[in-house]
């Protein structure tokens, strides 16, 4: 035992460090494997000490194996294995490679396995699917954004799918070529004149994609779009081709008739054919759906002053509008009464009586002279009960087990105007 207070120091001689090494080593006619602890992936394991009281390295079996034959390994550089057996240490059978290298020798051995396709525990497309998708998109029926609704996959995996970076496994003649290399091909010179018309007039009447006349004449979509540029802007893809639309050419049609005429407008039609206003304003505008027919909206006729029916907000008729004046003037309906009848404000139902709004009805003709508000009951512009209503209620004050409450909720009135008809602050004449 050492001394109170001194540093205790280890005596025994270290083993060379060479010969600890091969120690563990078993040799054969083929591999030299390291027999030692080894690494989770077969490695194996071998720490040195220069001295006593020293750090020690680790190291793997191999490398050391390597730097014992050949000297010091460069910075980025692995030892590799001729062998691909792990715990080898056999100096022959190892080699000098970067990370690259070393990724390309195991795939030239075979040792390489990628899952691809539907074997990708990631993968949400098959390749039934990614067939499928190829053809539509090659003949125009859907554009990539549709497609990607449609199987709920990213816009990103369908551009993938199409142009071969993913699923190039699968052979397909209708792979997308339009984008590979990233160069535009000089191929305008192996068309005719007459094969340029032709794409021309297919292209301008609509309903054929860029990307089928490419496939067709065999060719980049690049020089189709350079024959088409005139025809209509490049990239695009016009009316239902389109994959984000939504109408038809005869829908499209319809909503500039109806616009013109002024049979609808714009708030209308958008909710009819289930579309946003501002793409109902870019239609009648011409400004899409150039390829479709159907009368294109004058400047000065964007936004047209709609009445009555074919207002965007109307809830009224003009049927009912006659109707309420009729029933104000022939009868002692208040204004309350008719607005309650109809499902309207109050405000709605005074301002349709008198003209103020649905003037340019005159089957009816507004009322000009309104009741005296100061009239009591039934015959009062604002009133919301009747005079049976207003026995009913005293009658089940009177007799109890009802609160003011729910009666107000029933007859649809405060409960203030209910205290006070039970109190007869109002409705007095009513006995």
């Amino acid at each position: 035992m050492s001394r109170k207070g001194t540093k205790h120091v280890n005596k025994r001689k270290l083993r060379p460090t060479a010969e600890r090494f091969w120690a563990r080593v078993q040799k054969s006619e083929g591999c030299w494997e390291w027999h030692g602890s080894r690494s989770h992936c077969g490695y194996g394991a071998f720490a040195t000490q220069e001295s006593h009281g020293t750090p020690q390295r680790n190291w793997r079996a191999h490398r050391f194996s390597w730097v014992l034959h050949n000297g010091p390994i460069p910075d980025g550089m692995l030892v590799c294995h001729h062998c691909d057996n792990p715990p080898c240490v056999r100096p022959d059978h190892l080699f000098l490679g970067t990370p690259t290298d070393n990724m390309r020798d195991r795939v030239a051995k075979g040792r390489h396995h990628a899952p691809r396709g539907e074997e990708n525990g990631s993968s949400l497309l098959t390749e039934a699917n990614v067939i499928d998708i190829r053809r539509r998109h090659a003949d125009g029926s859907a554009g990539a954004r549709r497609l990607a609704r449609e199987y709920g996959v990213s816009l990103g995996a369908i551009y993938g799918a199409l142009y071969g970076k993913t699923w190039q496994h699968i052979p397909s003649p209708h792979v997308s070529r339009s984008r590979v290399g990233g160069k535009r091909l000089r191929e305008l010179a192996a068309l005719t004149p007459n094969d340029k018309e032709t794409i021309r007039e297919r292209y301008a009447v609509g309903g054929i994609s860029t990307r089928y006349l490419a496939s067709e004449y065999d060719v980049k979509r690049d020089a189709i779009i350079h024959i088409v540029h005139d025809v209509c802007p490049p990239h695009t893809r016009p009316g239902e081709v389109a994959s984000h639309a939504k109408l038809t050419p005869e829908q499209v049609q319809t909503i500039r008739q109806l616009y013109v005429v002024g049979a609808a407008g714009t708030w209308r039609l958008a909710r009819e054919f289930g579309i946003d206003r501002a793409a109902i304003s870019r239609i009648i505008r011409g400004k899409n759906w150039k390829v479709a027919s159907g009368p294109i909206a004058e400047p000065d006729r964007v936004r047209p002053p709609y009445r009555g029916e074919v207002a965007h907000n109307a809830r009224l008729t003009k049927s009912i509008v006659c109707e309420m004046r009729r029933l104000y003037t022939s009868s002692t309906l208040s204004v309350g009464a008719l607005a309650r009848r109809f499902g309207i404000s109050d405000t709605a139902a005074f301002r349709a009586i008198t003209g103020e709004t649905w003037g340019h009805v005159t089957d009816v003709p507004p009322v000009t002279a309104m009741r005296s508000c100061g009239l009591p009951g039934e015959r009062h512009n604002l009133a919301r009960l009747t005079e049976g209503d207003v026995r009913a209620i005293r009658a089940r004050r009177a007799a109890g087990g009802v609160s003011l409450a729910a009666i107000a909720r029933e007859y649809g009135i405060t409960k203030t105007a209910v205290l006070w008809v039970v109190q007869r602050k109002t409705w007095k004449h009513v006995q």
